[in-house]
């Protein structure tokens, strides 16, 4: 099979692996650190889904400064963490197809942080580079807005030598396609959700996919030239 796609660049946090609770555990963290109540599991699930979790916020917190506060809390994982038989099934396919596996995550914290996630795991030998926002701060990369990957998806297409036309980007948030649109690199939303998947579409993403499945199915016609680089543009 010809391939034109060399290089996959995963998203981490929800989108590689099933992490939630790290999520809620973070942000109420974070809500104690302001002396904020925190909120009920249910609530905060309800909000994360909809994109809406500013709304919890009081008016004297400044959303980003909370946002960069919380990311920095997400390092340790205080659960366990699990990767669905559809995500295996892409990675075990990716390497057999020799692509490139690489995280990008929005997370500040060392990248072994992640290793040790993917160990766990047992997923370790499909994935062969990680980058979080430490290694853009340790980069002297830009974020030109919060949680902009575009600084780093453009250092890792440099670093492996392969064009954006050659790679696609896999993320569960709408930054990750606002970073996409600013690099060239083709994006695919993973919306485990309804309501994930309606925040896609209203910020105009073409491509989303309910689990790594279906993933993998565009995947296969972007290799086989059914589905055109340009029309997600």
């Amino acid at each position: 099979m010809t391939n034109g796609i060399k290089l996959i660049i995963l998203d981490y946090d929800l989108t590689l692996i099933d992490n939630i609770i790290d999520f809620y555990d973070s942000f109420n963290e974070t809500l104690r650190e302001y002396c904020v109540e925190t909120v009920s599991y249910i609530d905060f699930y309800n909000r994360f889904m909809r994109d809406d979790l500013k709304s919890i916020l009081p008016k004297f917190i400044d959303s980003e400064s909370f946002w960069i506060k919380m990311r920095s809390k997400l390092c340790s994982s205080k659960s366990i963490n699990y990767v669905d038989e559809y995500t295996r099934f892409f990675l075990y396919n990716t390497r057999l197809m020799n692509m490139k596996n690489v995280i990008v995550s929005g997370k500040y914290c060392h990248k072994q942080y992640i290793v040790n996630d993917l160990i766990a795991n047992n997923i370790i030998d499909y994935i062969d580079d990680i980058f979080t926002f430490l290694d853009l701060d340790l980069l002297n990369g830009v974020e030109e807005e919060l949680f902009d990957k575009s600084w780093l998806l453009k250092y890792v297409l440099n670093k492996y030598g392969v064009e954006p036309f050659e790679t696609v980007f896999i993320g569960d948030y709408y930054m990750d396609y606002v970073s996409c649109l600013k690099t060239g690199v083709f994006f695919i939303g993973l919306a485990r959700s309804d309501y994930r998947y309606s925040v896609f579409r209203k910020h105009g993403v073409r491509y989303i996919a309910r689990d790594f499945r279906e993933v993998f199915l565009y995947l296969i016609d972007l290799i086989n030239e059914k589905t055109s680089y340009f029309t997600q543009y």
